[in-house]
C-alpha cells in the first residue's frame, strides 16, 4: 500500500509540474495562476487530469 500511495504523490507532483510548466510557456500572470490551474486541470486547454 505504501508504494501506492507514494506512486500517486509523485504522479500529482508531476502533473503540477505539467501545468506549471505550462502556464510559464502561456505567460500566465500570477494573479491569473488560480483560474489557470482550473482550466488546465478541467481539460479545456491542458490534459484532463483523473484521479
Amino acid at each position: 500500500m505504501k508504494d501506492r500511495e507514494t506512486y500517486n504523490e509523485t504522479r500529482a507532483i508531476s502533473n503540477y509540474e505539467k501545468m506549471l510548466l505550462w502556464a510559464i510557456e502561456n505567460d500566465v500572470k500570477k494573479e491569473d495562476l488560480v483560474v489557470a490551474c482550473k482550466i488546465f486541470f478541467s481539460g479545456v486547454w491542458g490534459p484532463k487530469v483523473v484521479e
